[in-house]
């Protein structure tokens, strides 16, 4: 009478001869790598991880692997960067693990979060006053007048431009990563 093979035997003897070809592999290591960035910028970003620690995790990885690992965590905090606090936070973990290669990206997008940082501190005050004289000229004014400037349409205009800009260097910067 015939054996009969389990599905794990028929499995088995079916993919004895298969091997995953380099390509294959590299993308394998990458997903890898991903998924433990992934983690490391999680932490880092939740304040339970400094910096030093971030850059440590990323120089414990052998080196055949450690540009895959630097790559990974640079496109996780790419992947969080935004103009707000972690925005900070996130420039200061790219600092970290950017190589050489990366600098010029690396100002670009210090460059947009300070421009807005700097445009954040000065145009609200800017619009308050405007508007109180628009209103003021208008016959509207007192204490009980409370404007918003973070709600005019020129600050909106701003933010969004600032958002693209930031956009178009995130999105340069994952590029030449992920070239």
């Amino acid at each position: 009478m015939a054996e009969i093979k389990s599905t794990l035997d028929l499995v088995m003897e079916k993919t004895k001869d298969l091997v995953l070809s380099d390509e294959e592999r590299k993308e394998l290591s990458r997903k890898e790598w991903r998924q433990k960035a992934a983690g490391w910028v999680r932490r880092f970003l939740e304040g339970l991880w400094s910096d030093g620690r971030l850059k440590e995790a990323v120089e414990e990885v052998e080196t055949g692997s450690r540009d895959d690992a630097r790559k990974a965590a640079a496109l996780e905090l790419l992947g969080a960067l935004d103009l707000g606090d972690r925005g900070r936070r996130c420039l200061k973990g790219l600092e970290v693990v950017a190589s050489e290669m990366e600098k010029p990206h690396l100002e670009l997008v210090r460059e947009v979060l300070s421009s807005y940082e700097s445009a954040r501190s000065r145009i609200p005050g800017e619009e308050e006053k405007r508007l109180k004289e628009e209103l003021a000229a208008e016959g509207i004014g007192g204490s009980a007048v409370v404007v918003l400037p973070r709600r005019s349409p020129r600050w909106t205009e701003e933010e969004d431009r600032f958002r693209a800009r930031l956009k178009e260097a995130v999105d340069s910067w994952q590029a030449a990563l992920e070239a």
